[in-house]
């Protein structure tokens, strides 16, 4: 009875990982994965694992008196739900911190994968915008692409090999020279990269002009969100250190932080709920803070708009100021961007 209340579930199991791949990944795709499962696994792990649910499976056997065999073939099957389905799903959701990605079944479950990040749908279904903003991972990538581009445009053959073999160190260098202080705006004088930002390929991608900015977007097939967008997006929710990063009350306990909590919203600059920087994208809320499901689309680092300068709050932003608008252009340390796409620029 026992083995055979066992079999349904494993077949339950099995069922929805395969639902899940069906709707998520794809069943090529799912198929793709054990492929490369097998071609880049050490022979040795996957015997070792073979031999492992071999052993599992006669002490089940000893247990239920279901059948060595019967119960092996259970065992495997869990390993696949476990290792191909759930995983997976549990990592998609709770480690891709930077929303890179490389298909659908990487990003979260409402999001979809298109040019290399995760987008969810916004406004109507014709259009998406990115989940998250537009992080320094993403933006080496970008550099990657384009310089690699760079290279294949070059006449002759052997310099054009000279050029991609040096594509990583000139990502390198171009993504120093962009985050200067000689180029990028800073709060205070004297700051530099290491003081004053978060370097960091899961956090989002400073010191980039409005302009600049929008031509990342439109080599991606989409712009920057207008202010209407932004409008759209906000709604009336109270901001604190549990949905946004924002100048806060992290550093504070016990009645100091009851007695400074007043002075704190007031303050134009302070510590960015406990770092006095910005944080990796959706660190306080990853499942956004927005009723969209957006993350940071209030605090971390303020936003480039298409039709007007930054808005939506930096970390040394107070709940008060965190929906004013401010009038920028060029690249500055608070102020990053997310890119809309049109369904047909999919």
């Amino acid at each position: 009875m026992l083995g055979g209340i066992f079999t349904f579930l494993i077949i339950v199991l099995v069922a929805g990982v395969m639902t899940v791949a069906w709707f998520g990944l794809g069943f090529a795709e799912l198929l793709a994965s054990v492929r490369d499962f097998f071609i880049n696994t050490d022979i040795y792990w996957i015997t070792g694992s073979i031999a492992v649910a071999w052993l599992v499976a006669k002490i089940w056997n000893r247990i239920t008196g279901a059948g060595t065999l019967g119960a092996f073939l259970q065992v495997c099957c869990i390993g696949f739900g476990l290792w191909f389905g759930l995983i997976p799903l549990i990592n998609s959701n709770r480690t891709n911190a930077d929303f890179k990605c490389t298909n659908d079944f990487e990003c979260n479950w409402n999001a979809q994968c298109v040019r290399d990040f995760c987008v969810v749908p916004f406004r109507d279904e014709d259009t998406f915008i990115g989940k998250s903003e537009f992080t320094q991972g993403s933006y080496k990538a970008w550099l990657t692409r384009t310089i690699t581009d760079e290279c294949d445009g070059i006449g002759n053959e052997r310099k054009a090999g000279e050029c991609r073999r040096g594509v990583e160190d000139k990502v390198a260098a171009r993504f120093q020279q962009v985050i200067d202080p000689a180029r990028c705006g800073y709060l205070h004088d004297g700051d530099t990269p290491e003081s004053a930002l978060f370097i960091n390929d899961d956090a989002p991608m400073p010191c980039i002009g409005k302009d600049d900015a929008a031509a990342i977007c439109a080599s991606l097939g989409g712009s920057l969100p207008t202010m209407d967008d932004y409008d759209w997006m906000f709604d009336d929710r109270k901001f604190s250190c549990k949905n946004t990063v924002m100048v806060g009350l992290d550093e504070f306990h016990g009645y100091a932080k009851v007695l400074k909590k007043r002075e704190a919203e007031n303050l134009m600059y302070g510590p960015g709920c406990g770092t006095g920087k910005f944080r990796r994208v959706c660190d306080k809320a990853a499942h956004g803070n927005n009723e969209e499901g957006l993350c940071d689309a209030f605090g971390n680092l303020a936003e480039w708009t298409a039709d007007g300068g930054s808005i939506g709050g930096a970390w040394w932003n107070t709940a008060s100021t965190m929906r004013e608008p401010q009038a920028l252009t060029g690249p500055k340390s608070w102020v990053g961007f997310r890119c809309v796409v049109p369904k047909d620029g999919i």
